[in-house]
């Protein structure tokens, strides 16, 4: 008496925070019908997987989910299944193919919200990001921006440099977002830089104006930094990456699922495009269990200001 495994379909393909599914099936023989416990190995950096359900009974399936996140890096990777039962073990391989190479290693998915007059786009070369996006504003009940963003599924810290934004009007952002959706009046939590201005902004409630902290003055290159943790918010700056400044508060934005985290550019002005580039753009994801402050930067002490 035994069993047989088999894992379908052979590849799979996603981008770098996606999920991949494979059904897992088993097939018994000589009258088996033996608890088979599931298992996986050779998954990628940064993804899990999970079996639904987590055994088999004789000949049955059971769903395997592999679940990236944005930093997974792009590749080609052998997934082994297997299936144990007492001392019979059977193993069948599956491929999973990751595309896109997560944060700081290519360009995302660009997307105008809300059709700006002006076409946006982002381009990507050496690590250096030139994103140009018009639009009325990213701030009140809808938004209407530029998005250069990666699908993220993890806690963690998103990070980048602001180089340069274009001075279009007084209040044209350029900056680091995560937000539950792409709809325009979806929550957010925004580390926005303006031509002569920086600010931590969030909308908590869809269709909701915005909120935000205090104002301080930039000084280009700057480098910015946003912590999502458990459902709460931090936003950080700094001159070199190494000694940051807590910017504003701690902001609690309740995001489910899969939400969109990538480089935010509106002109606030609907003739022209603001032309902002960044580079040193990361994300590194951290487990949900982490204390919200902890994923403050810890090279030197965080001080609060706004």
């Amino acid at each position: 008496a035994g069993f047989s495994l088999r894992a379908s379909p052979g590849t799979q393909t996603v981008a770098a925070g996606g999920t991949a599914s494979y059904t897992v099936s088993s097939t018994a023989a000589g009258g088996f019908n033996g608890s088979i416990a599931l298992s996986a190995s050779g998954l990628p950096s940064g993804a899990t997987a999970g079996f639904s359900p987590a055994t088999i009974t004789g000949s049955g399936s059971s769903t395997l989910s592999v679940q990236t996140n944005a930093s997974t890096p792009a590749g080609t990777y052998t997934i082994a299944v297997t299936g144990k039962s007492g001392s019979l073990t059977q193993t069948s391989s599956v491929t999973l193919v990751v595309s896109g190479g997560g944060f700081g290693s290519g360009a995302g998915t660009d997307v105008d919200i809300a059709s700006p007059a002006l076409a946006g786009s982002a381009s990507v070369s050496g690590g250096v990001y030139t994103v140009k996006g018009a639009g009325i504003d990213i701030w009140y009940g809808s938004d209407q921006f530029n998005f250069n963003y990666w699908p993220m599924t993890a806690d963690g810290i998103l990070t980048a440099r602001v180089v340069s934004v274009t001075n279009t009007a007084q209040y044209a952002k350029a900056g680091i977002m995560i937000r539950q959706s792409l709809s325009p009046n979806s929550q957010y939590a925004f580390v926005e830089a303006s031509p002569s201005l920086y600010s931590f902004h969030y909308r908590t409630v869809p269709s909701n104006y915005a909120s935000g902290g205090a104002y301080l003055p930039p000084s280009y290159p700057m480098w910015i930094r946003l912590a999502r943790a458990n459902g709460n918010f931090n936003a950080y700056s700094s001159p070199d990456g190494k000694t940051w400044t807590k910017v504003n508060q701690t902001v609690s934005v309740a995001m489910t699922g899969t939400v969109y985290a990538g480089l935010a550019v509106t002109s606030q002005n609907p003739g022209a495009l603001n032309t902002a580039v960044f580079d040193n753009v990361s994300f590194v994801a951290s487990p949900s269990s982490v204390a919200d402050l902890t994923l403050a930067p810890t090279s030197t002490p965080v001080v609060t200001v706004g």
